[in-house]
């Protein structure tokens, strides 16, 4: 559907009243529908580990990863998201006035810090909205995540979203400036990216989501969602915790298994010639 403002053509829309969004009200909207779904944390892994994926260096994901961490900080604790061999958020901080284009594949940095950009200008699918990103925002007890990234190039970019009562603001710095801020807003907790990636870090995270991990129900999430990925490109997911760091493995219930064994027994159906 295309928006049309020819009809107000005399009207300096600039100088008008704007409508207010409650912003809080928007992400628990879209939090609730994850809860009614799956839960929070099923969406948090689904989410991040969707653009993950789609951000690989390689067709078949070699030497790809991601991992989700549990971090204590002295004031608050973390949850990051991270992968690795993937092109990192490539893309410009963008003016206002470029927002109002469609946005090209390598413009990430824009549509991940914005609403509703596609990623080309042909592509119109409901999975490039860009409201799955507000889930990371629902998880934080602060409403507030920050990003950063190691593109492609070896340039570095650290950014934050949080929201207010009528307001979702993001900010983004590059290079020393931006380490200095990732160091500065996690209290040197975390440190910047060393390897081609981006990562996602979840303030203050909600119970919900660090028991998800503590408890192992992440990694089972995990498991039952991406368990062809994991099969097809042995795909290396990890879940890490200050007692611990494993490998996401596919449920036993999930395995395509070519022979019998003691718990199951295998058909071959060979594909019809005609």
């Amino acid at each position: 559907m295309k928006t049309s403002v020819n009809f107000l053509k005399d009207v300096d829309l600039s100088k008008v009243t704007r409508t207010h969004i409650n912003w809080p009200n928007q992400v628990r909207a879209i939090v609730d529908g994850y809860r009614g779904y799956m839960g929070t944390p099923h969406g948090v892994q689904k989410d991040a580990l969707q653009n993950a994926w789609d951000a690989r260096r390689y067709k078949k994901g070699r030497d790809w990863s991601c991992i989700f961490e549990y971090i204590k900080g002295d004031k608050y604790s973390f949850i990051s998201i991270t992968d690795k061999s993937t092109t990192g958020l490539t893309g410009r901080i963008l003016k206002s006035e470029e927002l109002e284009m469609e946005l090209p594949p390598e413009e990430k940095w824009g549509r991940f810090e914005n609403v509703a950009f596609t990623k080309d200008p042909s592509e119109d699918a409901l999975g490039s909205r860009g409201r799955g990103k507000f889930i990371f925002v629902g998880a934080s007890k602060q409403f507030t995540i920050l990003y950063d990234s190691l593109r492609n190039d070896g340039t570095y970019r650290f950014g934050f979203r949080t929201i207010t009562k009528t307001e979702s603001p993001v900010e983004a710095y590059d290079e020393d400036d931006g380490r200095e801020k990732l160091l500065k807003f996690t209290q040197g907790t975390l440190k910047p990216l060393g390897e081609t990636g981006t990562r996602i870090i979840i303030v203050d995270p909600i119970d919900e989501l660090i028991d998800a991990i503590k408890s192992g129900k992440l990694s089972r999430y995990i498991g039952e969602t991406w368990w062809e990925t994991i099969l097809k490109y042995g795909a290396n997911i990890y879940i890490k915790t200050d007692r611990e760091i494993h490998r996401v493995n596919v449920p036993e219930e999930f395995k395509l298994y070519e022979k019998d064994g003691k718990n199951h027994k295998i058909w071959i159906k060979e594909r019809s010639s005609s």
